[in-house]
């Protein structure tokens, strides 16, 4: 039997083991996931990603990014992590420009109002999860590849909350305590019957990397339009012409900018940002997928805990849910150190409580917050087209309470 079986490989997952691993004394831990291969990584390529400076094209980046708080890059140093990330492909963002398509309100967001260097970086996915698995095997974690669960009952060896977890290779994994890590569509979540609250949006994402005729100027761009919300999200090059974009756009809508050809999606990306870099020049594979929010009831139940999307999936406007998850991750590691430091174990009900009380009313509120600005900004209604544009206004105009809303998206 092992202390903590961590159930998923993602990113929130991966950052899990990695910071149990370094906790002293160090809890006896493995990392299951469905993934049969591991990534691989290296400082200069990735998964077919390459260094932009070398080829300078849109296929040569991956499509999936994120937008990581300083501080998520604080936690990620703190494991290890960053460090071993190639600066070249870190792009950290110092403005961004938000603003309502049917108006004239904006804001604009300048690291310089809070003294800070940056607001934060943008990160493809296949890099992140390749220097966390690196991490995972310089800290000798047992990770079990190609490992899907499909039962968990309770090990009936004497522990009052311990999991005995089947997999479908045959394979059985004894943990005291069991961390679900598994995504939005957990299976695990469904196999421990926790409860969600959600809905669907009724909108789909669409994920792509753009080269663009103006450099971004270390910028990210968000529109808010009524039938959706496009992203510019800054990537790392010497030109500055290359962005990810996330359209976040009513399901019809979505299927007709899908169905067009590169030619035209490059025009209707260009007039939805209102050509703010210029034309868009070339565009990558695009990949959509469905957008609906959920929320466990509880994070936690005897033995067992929910992070990451697997307990709070969010709409991607404020590219919060990875940073949402990796918040749990530490807050949950150190509420383990410290029960460890006092002489309990890994899965008494005090530690999993406290973890739920530190995260879930952070989490809810970020939700809310997410969910308000969709429906503000995705309403037609003329009073509230005018109320939003002047908000947007005054709240440009009111420099403390703006620094404080810059600290707070940024973790600090």
């Amino acid at each position: 039997m092992v202390d903590i079986a961590i159930v998923g490989g993602g990113l929130v997952g991966a950052a899990t083991a990695c910071a149990l691993a370094q906790l002293e004394p160090k809890p006896s831990i493995v990392l299951l996931d469905a993934n049969p291969n591991k990534p691989l990584f290296n400082s200069s390529t990735n998964n077919n990603v390459t260094p932009c400076r070398d080829t300078g094209s849109v296929n040569n980046y991956s499509a999936k990014v994120v937008a990581l708080t300083q501080q998520s890059q604080q936690f990620l140093q703190s494991l290890g992590v960053w460090q071993l990330l190639p600066s070249e492909r870190l792009q950290a963002y110092t403005n961004m420009q938000v603003w309502e398509a049917d108006g004239t309100g904006s804001v604009e967001f300048d690291c310089t109002e809070v003294q800070q260097p940056n607001l934060g970086h943008i990160v493809e996915n296949p890099l992140l999860i390749g220097a966390l698995w690196q991490r995972l095997d310089t800290l000798q974690v047992p990770c079990l590849n190609g490992s899907r669960v499909t039962a968990i009952t309770n090990s009936g060896h004497g522990y009052r909350y311990g999991h005995c977890l089947n997999m479908d290779n045959g394979q059985t994994i004894e943990a005291k305590l069991v961390l679900a890590c598994d995504g939005g569509q957990s299976p695990l979540r469904e196999l421990m019957q926790c409860r969600t609250r959600q809905w669907s949006y009724h909108q789909q994402a669409i994920v792509t990397t753009i080269q663009t005729a103006k450099p971004h100027q270390n910028t990210a761009y968000q529109r808010f339009m009524s039938n959706g919300i496009l992203a510019y999200l800054p990537l790392a090059c010497e030109d500055g012409q290359f962005c990810s974009i996330v359209w976040s756009a009513d399901t019809a809508l979505a299927e007709q900018l899908m169905a067009m050809d590169d030619s035209d999606f490059c025009q209707a990306v260009s007039d939805a940002l209102e050509q703010r870099l210029g034309k868009v020049v070339n565009v990558s594979q695009r990949f959509c997928f469905d957008l609906h929010q959920h929320h466990a009831v509880d994070y936690i139940k005897p033995g067992f805990a929910l992070l990451g999307d697997a307990a709070h999936s969010i709409h991607p406007l404020a590219g919060q849910g990875v940073n949402l998850g990796l918040q749990d991750a530490s807050a949950l590691t150190a509420e383990l150190s410290r029960a460890i430091n006092r002489g309990l174990a890994v899965n008494d009900a005090s530690i999993l409580k406290r973890y739920q009380r530190s995260r879930k009313a952070d989490n809810l509120a970020t939700m809310l917050a997410m969910e308000g600005f969709k429906r503000l900004f995705g309403s037609d209604n003329l009073h509230l087209r005018y109320l939003r544009n002047e908000g947007l206004r005054q709240f440009n105009r009111l420099p403390f309470i703006k620094r404080a809303a810059i600290k707070k998206a940024m973790g600090l």
